[in-house]
């Protein structure tokens, strides 16, 4: 499964990964994620996450506003 990729103009996001595997992909970059990643997403930068087949992913996320 693959988000589609968006960017947001009024805030950051935060996800904190609870549980499961996952990639996110930000902007040309993709990082691996696991149980206690953090991600910090910038205003204004494209991103997604992508969990594979059999995979799961259990995570929250915190939007910012600046």
């Amino acid at each position: 499964i693959h988000k589609t990729p968006g960017a947001h103009d009024t805030w950051e996001q935060v996800y904190l990964v609870l549980d499961g595997a996952a990639k996110v992909h930000l902007e040309e970059t993709v990082h691996h994620l696991e149980a206690r990643s953090v991600v910090v997403i910038p205003k204004n930068t494209m991103h997604s996450i992508e969990v594979d087949a059999g995979d799961h992913l259990r995570y929250v996320y915190i939007n910012q506003y600046r």
